[in-house]
């Protein structure tokens, strides 16, 4: 039984006796002890008022909670049910915490006709943790708010197993399975998406070049056409084998990237860019055929599109067959530039050098040597 506290008049008033000042004394006493414990240890006056956490009750089977375990964590495993005090009796404000620490589900019980969350009852699963609380009319559980599905996006819920939609559409790093053909792709994200959100960026390293417009079908929610960085439909060899390809959904259709792509063949070097570049470079010798000239012919390394006119540029140095009596280093005229000749893709174009005799120095020879260096900056698709 709870000792009340004595009013002040029992120690103040004037006709307090000697033995009614030590009786008022006393009955602090059995308060304070009532409300604080009698060791004067923290933990016993925390457990004794009830503080959330104040002790410790490890339980792995069919248990009631009491009046006394206001404060308690209680740390369960196993399946069964924990059956809970009335709430008329728990009051507003009792409260302990609970931890599901094994892979089994308890079964929260409410007294009677009380409830918990709305309910009769409520199965409390592995992993799960929160404070059961009385309300003085019913019991609830305060914890962070979970999904209620795996398309359930609202700010601050925490993520379920296997809702991995929500994931997708945050997360640039998801790397999904491929199936399908080389313009039919199949992608498969594992998550088992019932619709693509917008925004949704997913990768994946292709088994075969693309040969045309292509569309993709990502976990079986229908094919979706894809176009470039530049919204044009897929020229052949866009998607690549060698490399991850990047996929974003823009509510519409599927905008794939891809990382430069660089060769290195026997007639130059060559790299394409996502957004259609193509950019050719060579260095070539070419025979001193003329006083005045020398002719040759440069067959990219990659082909640009039709209708691309690449623009050619280029510089000349000159080699002569004996250096005593020929510059090693002939600087060409008109500042080096190789006037190119429009072509369509992936024909060849003719370059014509002039190479200049500078002041002073002795003129060419047939069999001297100019070194050509080219570059042709165009469009691949």
């Amino acid at each position: 039984m709870t000792t009340s506290l004595p009013p002040s008049s029992d120690f103040t008033a004037s006709t307090v006796t000697e033995g009614g000042f030590k009786a008022a004394i006393t009955a602090s006493r059995a308060f304070l002890a009532g409300l604080l414990g009698t060791d004067g240890k923290v933990a016993t006056a925390l457990r004794t008022l009830g503080a959330l956490g104040s002790h410790h009750l490890a339980k792995s089977g069919a248990y009631t909670v009491s009046l006394d375990d206001r404060g308690a964590v209680i740390d369960m495993t196993g399946t069964w049910s924990l059956g809970l005090p009335a709430v008329e009796a728990a009051e507003a404000g009792f409260s302990v915490a609970l931890r599901n620490g094994g892979t089994g589900t308890v079964t929260l019980t409410p007294a009677g006709s009380d409830q918990i969350e709305g309910a009769g009852s409520l199965a409390f699963g592995p992993g799960r943790s929160a404070v059961l609380i009385c309300t003085g009319t019913a019991w609830m559980l305060a914890e962070p708010r979970r999904q209620s599905g795996p398309a359930d996006a609202s700010p601050g819920r925490l993520l379920s197993v296997g809702a991995s939609a929500t994931v997708l559409s945050a997360s640039p790093a998801l790397r999904a399975s491929v199936g399908g053909s080389a313009n039919v792709l199949s992608l498969t994200t594992g998550a088992a998406l019932s619709a693509l959100p917008t925004g949704l960026l997913l990768r994946f390293r292709a088994t075969a070049l693309n040969t045309g417009a292509t569309t993709i079908d990502v976990d079986g929610l229908g094919a979706v056409a894809c176009k470039t960085v530049t919204g044009a439909a897929l020229p052949a060899g866009y998607i690549r084998t060698d490399v991850d390809t990047w996929a974003a959904y823009d509510g519409t259709s599927w905008v794939l990237d891809r990382a430069p792509e660089r060769g290195v063949l026997v007639n130059g070097r060559f790299t394409r860019l996502a957004d259609g570049t193509l950019i050719c470079s060579h260095e070539m010798e070419l025979p001193f055929a003329t006083a005045a000239s020398c002719e040759g012919t440069w067959i990219y390394p990659a082909m640009f599109a039709t209708g691309s006119n690449p623009i050619t540029t280029g510089a000349t140095s000159g080699v002569g067959t004996d250096p005593s009596t020929h510059t090693s280093n002939a600087t060409p005229g008109a500042a080096g530039i190789c006037p190119g000749v429009a072509m369509g893709a992936g024909g060849t174009e003719s370059i014509q050098v002039a190479v200049f005799r500078q002041n002073n120095e002795t003129n060419f020879q047939v069999g001297d040597r100019v070194r050509v260096t080219l570059t042709a900056h165009g469009d691949w698709y």
